[in-house]
């Protein structure tokens, strides 16, 4: 286990050494080195672990957890999880205004926790597993995701989890999903600085009789049919 990375360790380099399978909670919190390479050895990666780490971050060939905040407010920029990566902390990667993509369609991961991908304001490229259950609160509120697809496997997207993103096109593609309210689901918007309304632009795509069908014409959205 590698319990802390000294801040004062010369060098902007560091080699995480191939013995080591759990890196610790805060053992690189606000440290200024600027690159780190993990093992794949290392499969658990545990709270606060990069917290507001300046370095450049690879995600572990062989990872199965990355903890609360593990990453938040990091520089990572991408991030491919593997296949026997299973659990994902509350705003994991929380604040990461460097993240460009997220890919978990290789994952086990049953939950996408409350806060995950919050406000990664250069986000706009997601991937889900098609064993993907729940996705919770804020998950990946305040991003730039231009479109969404849900798998038909996910039960629940819950209150806000695409609040504030730049989504036009938001696919679900179950047929009973239950959605508590995941996107910006006004019909109009007010435009104060033409002062003007303007039509919601997002477009929800799901199949006929689905949940999601029922949603879009509760709030006056757009609906096609998959």
């Amino acid at each position: 286990k590698l319990v802390y990375y000294p801040m004062k360790k010369k060098g902007n380099s560091y080699k995480v050494p191939k013995s080591v399978k759990t890196v610790g909670k805060y053992s690189f919190y606000f440290n200024p080195v600027k690159k780190i390479t993990l093992p794949s050895s290392v499969t658990v990666i545990e709270k606060y672990a990069f917290y507001v780490c300046s370095a450049d971050i690879n995600i572990p060939k062989k990872l199965k957890s990355a903890g609360a905040f593990s990453f938040s407010c990091s520089r990572i920029k991408n991030v491919v999880f593997p296949s026997t990566f299973t659990t994902l902390g509350e705003s994991a990667f929380a604040d990461c205004l460097s993240l460009n993509s997220v890919d978990l369609s290789k994952s086990a991961v049953k939950t996408v926790p409350k806060c995950a991908f919050s406000n990664d304001t250069a986000l706009t490229s997601v991937e889900f597993n098609p064993t993907l259950e729940y996705i919770k609160e804020y998950a990946f509120s305040d991003s730039a995701l231009p479109s969404v697809t849900v798998p038909a496997s996910v039960k629940k997207i819950f209150d806000c989890a695409f609040y504030s993103t730049n989504l036009f096109t938001f696919v679900v593609e179950g047929k009973d999903t239950v959605l508590e309210f995941p996107i910006n689901d006004d019909s109009e918007y007010y435009d104060w600085e033409n002062g003007v309304y303007y039509p919601n632009p997002i477009v929800i795509k799901a199949p006929e009789g689905s949940t999601a069908q029922a949603y879009a014409i509760e709030k006056g959205l757009t609906f096609e049919a998959l």
